[in-house]
């Protein structure tokens, strides 16, 4: 997640943005409106609403990754097929003779 800032003619609102993939193409989805620059100003009394957006995103993140199961990934199997070895057989043999 990360934070998005949207301005307008009068004020610049913060947001908590998550980027997704669907169906091949990207995009970015609102997950949080955080209100103004000017209201989180007041209602922070005098702290950097960017930089407190940021720390808040920060923890979102840290969370989200808290909460994530680990599950053991599959080694994927490789199989050989009887027209695979004969191919690379004949590979290395016809190699061999030159």
């Amino acid at each position: 997640m990360h934070l998005g800032k949207s301005k307008s003619k009068n004020s610049v609102s913060l947001y908590v943005l998550k980027s997704t993939c669907e169906y091949g193409f990207h995009s970015t989805k609102i997950v949080e409106k955080l209100r103004t620059v000017d209201e989180l100003s007041r209602k922070l009394n005098g702290e950097d609403p960017i930089e407190w957006a940021k720390k808040y995103i920060a923890e979102l993140n840290k969370k989200k990754k808290k909460n994530r199961k680990k599950y053991p990934q599959p080694i994927p199997q490789r199989r050989e097929y009887p027209e695979m070895i004969i191919a690379h057989s004949m590979a290395v043999i016809s190699f061999s003779i030159l």
